[in-house]
């Protein structure tokens, strides 16, 4: 069985990368009326029948992690199932099953290496290795990240990253400054009041930290 989408698709597929891009951070962070938003486009214009048609509707009244697999194993050729396998990542992230999260957005990066939603696995990937505590690999992912994918919608997820990362690294001055950079490069960034709230939170962070006393040095005997 091909993972090639069917040509007869590619309008449809058009409409899901707008949409995304309109409705991306809601669709990452689990929002269903967003997803329900782009799943209406595609049967309302009804280009496509049969299977593709009961597999949006099938994903738009899905409320559980089963759903969206039971969406996914029934129709795993519709095009509305690719926003399935990314939902049902972020779903098992939320969850907190991180390693399950990560292996789905790692089954999707095998399965569409060149779909134009590839973007989407790979930071949710790197928000797994974040979650799992590992926060040297997944700073050095986000820089990755940012490298091949400067202008892209979701690059501000990728550099509020880099900040978290920096900061639970314990280098704050260094988190402080992309924070700032953030703020001041992308000011109408619908993250903004997001970045502002961890500087401000960074902020009294540094503050307290150096109002410390210094441990006095151990007495030598």
């Amino acid at each position: 069985m091909t993972n090639d989408i069917n040509p007869a698709h590619i309008e449809e597929l058009a409409q899901l990368k707008e949409l995304w891009q309109k409705y991306g951070r809601a669709i990452t962070t689990g929002t269903s009326i967003a997803i329900a938003a782009i799943l209406v486009i595609i049967v309302y214009n009804n280009r496509s029948t049969g299977s593709v048609q009961k597999a949006s509707e099938m994903l738009m009244t899905a409320n559980t992690i089963q759903d969206l697999e039971n969406t996914i194993t029934k129709y795993p050729e519709a095009p509305s199932t690719v926003i399935a396998r990314l939902q049902l990542a972020k779903a098992y992230f939320n969850s907190g099953n991180y390693d399950m999260s990560l292996y789905k957005y790692t089954e999707f990066e095998q399965k569409f290496p060149t779909h134009q939603f590839i973007a989407v696995a790979k930071l949710g990937k790197i928000n797994c290795m974040e979650a799992r505590g590992e926060t040297p690999d997944a700073l050095l992912a986000y820089d990755n990240f940012l490298n091949e994918y400067p202008n892209h919608y979701l690059t501000s997820q990728a550099i509020l990253g880099r900040a978290r990362c920096n900061e639970e690294l314990g280098k704050l001055e260094e988190a402080k400054a992309i924070y700032e950079g953030f703020i001041k490069t992308f000011p109408n960034d619908k993250w903004i009041p997001t970045a502002k709230e961890a500087l401000d939170y960074l902020n009294r962070k540094i503050k307290t930290q150096s109002q410390e006393p210094v441990p006095a040095a151990a007495d030598v005997k």
